[in-house]
């Protein structure tokens, strides 16, 4: 449901009201918003018919940055025909239990994803969209949601609309990626509604020099193509880097078509939980180790940052290896 909502919105993205900019300067869009309404409403809908309270939720949104741009009011009006768009069409409505809503329902909401996080008790982790720069182009985003339980990574669902399996980037029919801890990494296509799954191994035999490195494009914030390639060429990676945004990166590794993820952060930047938290299972359960550049597994128990040593790496275990014994000869900013 949130990925036909956000798919909507992009084939719409040249209107006005489709852009808006937050503090941290990375573009938001109207999608963004209307993701995490729908995504946070259908949680708490579920949990009211099982009779419990809405679960926690952390997630990237705020009411407080939309209100604080929007001043003639104009862009909640906007989400909020969006998301009951999404809730009327294709019958979904009754899917989902949720039922039409109006502006204040959406800015609540929106603020269900307030949570903190931490180590003990179960709360969800939700990225509405992750790769907003990819999703302005047109380009690669997903939608990313995650369960998490005393601090380890339950399950994974990774929405991957413009996605193609076995493809180098290009926009395809969209693709679905999910993961439960233990049960291994599916994938099925995007408007299958589950039907076509299947299981999605790595690539853990391919040498270095047929291997090739996912990254972001160079207008991301952690995208260190300097620091990627010294590390690449260490390592002898012999294939072009494949670049694209959001977490389809742990999609590609984890599905084969690329077979290293490296992300390299500013000494000033703090990753978020939401930004790795469903990439991370879905490529753990497909057979990557992932972990900080110093081999310890990311942790996802300490609220909504993850304070991580350097950057991220992901890899089926050997390329893991050279990529950790690489990384140590360089000098990292974002490492102590």
């Amino acid at each position: 449901l949130a990925c036909e909502l956000t798919a909507s919105v992009q084939e719409s993205i040249a209107s006005a009201d489709a852009k808006q900019s937050k503090s941290d300067a990375s573009p938001v869009t109207v999608a963004d918003y209307g993701a995490q309404a729908l995504v946070s409403a259908a949680l708490a809908t579920a949990a009211a018919e099982a009779g419990a309270p809405p679960p926690a939720l952390v997630a990237e949104e705020t009411s407080a940055e939309l209100l604080a741009t929007d001043v003639d009011g104009s862009v909640l009006t906007r989400i909020t025909a969006l998301v009951n768009e999404a809730i009327a069409g294709m019958g979904k409505g009754e899917e989902t239990g949720l039922t039409t809503m109006n502006e204040a329902d959406v800015l609540a909401a929106v603020d269900q994803g307030g949570g903190t996080g931490g180590g003990s008790g179960e709360f969800w982790v939700l990225d509405p969209i992750d790769g907003t720069k990819g999703f302005l182009r047109g380009q690669q985003y997903a939608v990313a949601l995650a369960l998490v339980r005393d601090g380890q990574l339950a399950l994974g669902v990774m929405g991957c609309p413009n996605f193609s399996r076995g493809g180098d980037g290009e926009n395809g029919e969209g693709c679905m990626f999910y993961a439960v801890h233990g049960a291994g990494a599916y994938a099925s296509p995007m408007r299958a509604n589950g039907s076509g799954a299947e299981r999605v191994r790595a690539d853990a035999a391919v040498p270095p020099a047929r291997a090739r490195l996912a990254e972001s494009h160079g207008t991301s914030v952690v995208s260190a193509h300097g620091t990627t390639a010294q590390v690449a060429k260490k390592v002898g990676l012999g294939l072009p880097p494949l670049q694209m945004d959001s977490m389809a990166k742990y999609a590609s590794v984890a599905c084969g078509d690329a077979h290293v993820y490296m992300r390299f952060r500013p000494a000033d930047y703090r990753e978020k939980i939401w930004d790795h938290a469903a990439g991370a299972i879905v490529a753990s359960e497909a057979g990557c180790a992932v972990s900080d550049v110093d081999g310890a597994p990311l942790n996802f128990s300490r609220g909504r940052f993850l304070d991580v040593a350097g950057g991220i790496v992901a890899a089926p275990p050997a390329l893991h290896a050279a990529v950790l014994e690489a990384a140590r000869s360089i000098d990292l900013p974002g490492r102590p």
